[in-house]
């Protein structure tokens, strides 16, 4: 049995895990305030396990804890706290006191990366888990092992300046993301917000509240730099968008993604990377950082019996291994049972022609597309996504009528954007679903 605890700032909560993975228990109390209350609390929520599992306080096989703060993984020591009312914790080493298995203390962030990372199917190799909350912070993990960096501070991209006339930071600096892009930024230009400020900011931005729509954009803005920041330097396959200024999910994450397509517009540099692509909403679950907490000690021993995510084995055919209906950049990866298609556009495959006009181009797309995945025994029916990218929204009409005659109902989501490469007027990226894996 194991336990892991997510200390907030306002309550803590826990959860066992038995040897199968599953949950045996739960148990949530207020987070006490200092050092002391911190430590009091994380105590009263282990004994509630004990008592509920039937298990001694001291007998769990180990004890995970994701808390805010600057975490020594290799000690459990916690410093700079500073919602919960401490500057230093010794938290692992007064845990171990009580328990007879290992303690392993990390910070929030990476604890809610590493339990999505571990328990969601599907997951690919490389993924960030930004947290857009109080302030700004992301996990990652790669290979199944969380980057945390030589000094505990990998991810930390809120404190990243990117405006220097801009607010003084928390850390003291100035201009830092998180001063653009997190619930401390949206209450100090949006102090009317309430309980989900970010709701409330949409809510007014959508009826037409000029300043709440200037505050939104700057948000947007924040969290959309936050996300190419990660992709850019980590090129991880995902980015999951999480956090207490996620209550308003899908609509966030809509926004950040137009804003990811308009940066692409005239960069094909950015084009290429397919940005908006790969973002997508962390699971809403608030047991997330807690199971990951539970599954720390796990990261070095990876024959433990806790199920993990099913991997996602990718094979790549690349514009050689198709029959060139995309031009140079084509590309088809299979990954577990997805499909991921990009680059395909209206050339003729057999001489490089493209097609005049939007309809004319839709429907030359849509055959090359329809080429590509006859390559891995699939076809249009097994869409679920596609992303169109337009030279001139203006053709969005006529390129819809050519569409809707092309692709079977019920149609695929469909994102629209007005970005193209090589001087296409269409071009579409789209996601196709084997209804078993492959192989």
């Amino acid at each position: 049995m194991r336990i892991g605890i997510d200390v907030g700032g306002t309550k803590t909560h826990a959860i066992a895990l038995d040897d199968a993975g599953r949950t045996a228990a739960q148990a949530r109390v207020a987070t006490g305030r200092g050092a002391g209350g911190v430590l009091e609390s994380t105590r009263s929520v282990i004994r509630e396990l004990a008592t509920a599992t039937g298990t001694p306080t001291g007998g769990f096989e180990s004890v995970g804890i994701g808390i805010p703060g600057i975490v020594d993984f290799n000690t459990g020591t916690v410093s700079h706290a500073v919602n919960l009312g401490f500057t230093e914790l010794d938290l692992g080493r007064q845990l171990a006191t009580d328990a007879a298995g290992p303690v392993r203390v990390d910070n929030d962030v990476n604890a809610a990366a590493f339990g999505a990372f571990r328990t969601l199917d599907g997951m690919p190799d490389s993924v960030a888990y930004l947290n857009v909350g109080t302030g700004l912070a992301a996990g990652v993990v790669v290979d199944g092992h969380l980057v945390r960096g030589s000094h505990g501070t990998a991810g930390e991209i809120g404190h990243i300046p990117v405006d220097p006339a801009g607010s003084v930071c928390t850390c003291g600096q100035r201009g830092c993301l998180e001063t653009v892009a997190s619930g401390n930024a949206l209450s100090a230009r949006w102090p009317a917000g309430g309980e989900q400020p970010i709701v409330a900011l949409n809510a007014a931005a959508d009826a037409g509240d000029a300043e709440a729509g200037r505050v939104r954009d700057a948000l947007v803005d924040g969290i959309a730099t936050a996300v190419q920041v990660l992709l850019l330097t980590l090129d991880t396959d995902l980015v999951l968008l999480g956090g207490g200024m996620m209550s308003d999910g899908a609509a966030t994450l809509g926004r950040v993604r137009e804003n990811l397509a308009a940066r692409s517009v005239h960069s094909p540099f950015l084009a290429s990377l397919h940005l908006p692509d790969r973002l997508r909403l962390a699971p809403p679950s608030s047991t997330v950082c807690a199971v990951g907490a539970a599954l720390l000690a796990s990261e070095d021993d990876p024959t433990h019996p806790i199920p993990r995510r099913t991997p996602m084995a990718k094979t790549a055919h690349t514009s050689d291994a198709l029959p060139r209906p995309g031009g140079a950049y084509s590309h088809l990866v299979e990954a577990n049972v997805f499909v991921y298609t990009a680059g395909f556009g209206p050339h003729d495959p057999a001489t490089g022609v493209i097609p005049h006009g939007i309809a004319a181009q839709t429907e030359a797309v849509l055959r090359n597309l329809s080429t590509a995945l006859g390559v891995v025994g699939l076809g249009l029916a097994d869409v679920v996504k596609t992303t169109v990218h337009l030279a001139d929204l203006g053709d969005f009409a006529e390129f819809d009528a050519a569409y809707s005659r092309i692709i079977p109902a019920p149609f695929p989501v469909r994102t629209t954007v007005g970005s193209t490469l090589r001087g296409m007027l269409v071009e579409i990226d789209a996601v196709a679903v084997h209804q078993t894996a492959p192989g």
